[in-house]
């Protein structure tokens, strides 16, 4: 489409993950969440250049994490509110840490949801259920994909993440890990997902 303006808008750097191999410019434990002030005028300064392109914006927003800020819904609902004439489709990127009662929230908010893999801390079990939980809500409306890590400590179970994603016709991504990681041992999050007998909870 011609007449949008893509637009990948970093809001906040905080986030409750700490991957060895995601650098400091993207993520922080330690950042104070923006405040719904501070993002409504960080907002109005960026579409305030961005609108001088004359076309709809397709904004993709990302961290940190954005579901970490208690203040990132109450934004989405003010900027659907205020700004729908001027977006053409709004996304974002999550590590899929927030309950589902979160994400059914979200979707109503958003056209697509992208979920990243992150074997270091995230909860298998937690993760696809909340990616098949937004799969079952988006009723067609809303993109849903699944962004696999590709990392090298971690190949064996990322050929299940391929399974299900290809068994439940979710869209999926190998993603190349860029920068520098460790290669010390890496400890793994325990909690993992039964892919052999999986129970999906709405």
């Amino acid at each position: 489409i011609t007449d949008v303006f893509h637009l990948t808008w970093q809001h906040d750097l905080r986030c409750n993950f700490d991957c060895s191999y995601c650098v400091a410019e993207y993520h922080s434990l330690t950042e104070p969440f923006t405040t719904l002030d501070q993002l409504k005028e960080k907002w109005g300064k960026v579409f305030g250049k961005v609108s001088l392109q004359n076309k709809k914006i397709q904004l993709a927003l990302v961290g940190g994490e954005s579901t970490a800020n208690p203040n990132f819904l109450p934004f989405l609902q003010w900027l659907r509110e205020n700004y729908a004439d001027f977006l053409h489709k709004v996304t974002l990127n999550t590590n899929g840490s927030a309950n589902q009662a979160y994400y059914k929230k979200l979707i109503t908010l958003v056209d697509g949801i992208s979920f990243s893999t992150h074997s270091e801390f995230f909860n298998e079990k937690k993760f696809f259920s909340n990616v098949l939980t937004c799969l079952r809500y988006a009723k067609g409306r809303v993109t849903i994909t699944v962004h696999i890590m590709d990392e090298p400590w971690h190949r064996e179970r990322i050929k299940d993440y391929i399974k299900f994603c290809e068994k439940y016709k979710i869209n999926y991504s190998i993603d190349k890990i860029h920068g520098n990681y460790t290669v010390k041992p890496i400890k793994l999050n325990p909690n993992k997902f039964d892919f052999n007998n999986v129970r999906i909870f709405y």
